[in-house]
């Protein structure tokens, strides 16, 4: 996971919003990602935090990832891990935003009594079949405990947080990271001000590499000068 990120952020930084390797580290640490934990992630970097997540979790726990598209999200970072795909299709769903509301409820199609054709009838339990999958997805969502929630996206940070909290379980980890230290702060103030977060930290990484050679070991001529901002905190029960 360390060279795949360490690739995408010499290549590309915007693609993955910046975020350096080492700061990829610290969000896994933050968020106490292991064998077993339940992980809420919203994740705009083509995929790279549902990998690094996947990779602590080793095919133990469960990672729901929420989106904006109504089809099954693709990773394309996700692809390069080479993982057992039986492995990570267990660990792994994924919900839109739309369907997490409890208010939402999916359009419903005219069922016939009879069926002219077996390829009508197949069709419809390719429906019933979806609908029932859907229902599980949500229930499995709303029934909550979820450990930890990391985020890296376009959208406002607080308003996920916001969404999302109440399915958190207690003592679970919150970590944000944005390229932008001014969104992170706003939401800090936000946080401390709600009595069920505890302990909201901005911090910011720095990784500074060597060249190691008899006579010439000196930092690298050419480093990157962030990683991106890191807000942390802690959902408890008051």
């Amino acid at each position: 996971m360390f060279n795949i990120c360490e690739y995408l952020f010499s290549k590309d930084p915007q693609r993955i919003r910046g975020i350096r390797a080492d700061s990829l580290g610290q969000m896994m640490s933050f968020a106490n990602i292991h064998p077993g934990a339940r992980v809420l992630v919203v994740d705009d970097t083509g995929g790279l935090l549902v990998a690094a997540v996947l990779e602590r979790l080793g095919g133990e726990g469960r990672l729901l990832t929420i989106t904006d598209s109504e089809s099954p999200p693709t990773y394309h970072v996700v692809e390069q891990l080479n993982l057992n795909t039986t492995e990570a299709d267990g660990t792994m769903t994924y919900l839109n935003w739309a369907e997490i509301e409890e208010e939402w409820a999916p359009v419903e199609t005219y069922e016939p009594e009879e069926y002219r054709t077996h390829s009508q009838k197949a069709r419809s339990e390719k429906r019933h079949a979806r609908a029932e999958d859907l229902r599980k997805r949500r229930d499995e969502f709303w029934a909550g405990e979820w450990n930890a929630l990391v985020v890296a996206s376009e959208y406002e940070p607080f308003s996920i947080i916001e969404r999302v909290e109440p399915y958190l379980a207690g003592s679970g980890s919150i970590v944000v990271h944005s390229p932008y230290l001014q969104t992170l702060t706003d939401v800090h103030q936000k946080l401390r001000a709600k009595p069920q977060f505890l302990g909201p930290a901005v911090t910011e990484a720095w990784l500074r590499q060597y060249q190691v050679l008899p006579g010439r070991t000196h930092p690298m001529m050419n480093m990157s000068g962030s990683g991106g901002y890191l807000l942390s905190a802690m959902k408890v029960y008051v």
